[in-house]
């Protein structure tokens, strides 16, 4: 996968998404005694290092918001509380799969994969598995399936097409969200 492709898989989420913010304010102490917004999100990070880790990659909500952006500031000074945590549903409409919560599939702060997606998710079974997706494709090697590790597949073991063993019968290639649309919880598309 070249840095090329990651751009411009990124370029396109960002596209999709739009922009919106859930009202946060910049105005309260610590925070707006800082300056730049550059500034200010490096003043968070100081302290939330593991979003910082987040944020390095690609893909990542920094590409259009700063901390503020998402996080309303709530009190003058760090420490627990101190800025709101807002529902992903603040600025994004989607459906999620299963009811799951969009942090089941989704980082919220950054990925190494595209669409901010985890490179490691729960499994219903208990245990984990580790996804690679990279790129806006169905079925290829950096795609949402292949053998098994594709995003959608690592959970479906029953399913008939790409499951999690990777041996389910062949499907179409394409990208997938073509027709099993984040918007309708990626059921499948009603028969025509």
């Amino acid at each position: 996968m070249t840095v090329a492709r990651i751009a411009l898989a990124g370029l396109a989420v960002l596209a999709a998404c739009g922009s919106g913010s859930n009202g946060g304010s910049t105005d309260a102490g610590y925070v707006a005694s800082v300056g730049t917004d550059d500034a200010k999100d490096a003043a968070c990070l100081t302290c939330h290092t593991d979003v910082a880790k987040d944020w390095a990659h690609l893909s990542s909500h920094r590409l259009l918001l700063g901390c503020t952006g998402c996080h309303a500031v709530q009190a003058g000074t760090p420490g627990k509380g101190h800025a709101s945590v807002p529902a992903c549903t603040s600025c994004h409409s989607q459906t999620t799969h299963q009811s799951l919560a969009c942090t089941a599939c989704h980082q919220q702060h950054g990925s190494a994969n595209a669409f901010l997606f985890r490179e490691q998710l729960a499994l219903p079974n208990g245990g984990t598995a580790t996804v690679h997706l990279t790129a806006p494709e169905g079925a290829t090697p950096d795609g949402l399936a292949h053998d098994g590790k594709g995003a959608c597949e690592v959970c479906h073991d029953s399913t008939t097409h790409y499951d999690s063993a990777g041996t389910g019968t062949p499907h179409e290639t394409g990208w997938c969200i073509d027709c099993h649309s984040h918007t309708d919880g990626f059921a499948p598309p009603a028969p025509q």
